[in-house]
């Protein structure tokens, strides 16, 4: 993942002022690099499952051919919004 590889080589510039560095520093920094990384693209990964829940309700509403609860998506933004207001989409 692009986010984790530059945050490792930025870690290691910022704490040790170069980029070889020895085991422990670097297992460090990876740690550090990975835990930025899930802060960074969680959000769009659940995002992401929303939305394809979503799709995957509203495909098989249109087979059921039930016209009145239609689901739509808006992206990203909306798939974040409707999961605050309906928790019960992502069990």
């Amino acid at each position: 993942d692009m986010v984790y590889f530059f945050a490792v080589t930025l870690i290691k510039q910022l704490l040790y002022g170069k980029r070889e560095v020895d085991a422990i520093s670097n297992l460090k920094s990876s740690t550090i690099a990975g835990i930025v990384n899930v802060f960074m693209t969680s959000p769009f990964w659940r995002a992401q499952t929303q939305l394809m829940l979503q799709s995957k309700k509203l495909k098989k509403l249109q087979e059921d051919e039930d016209e009145n609860q239609y689901i739509t998506n808006n992206g990203i933004d909306d798939g974040e919004d409707k999961d605050k207001e309906d928790p019960e989409m992502m069990k």
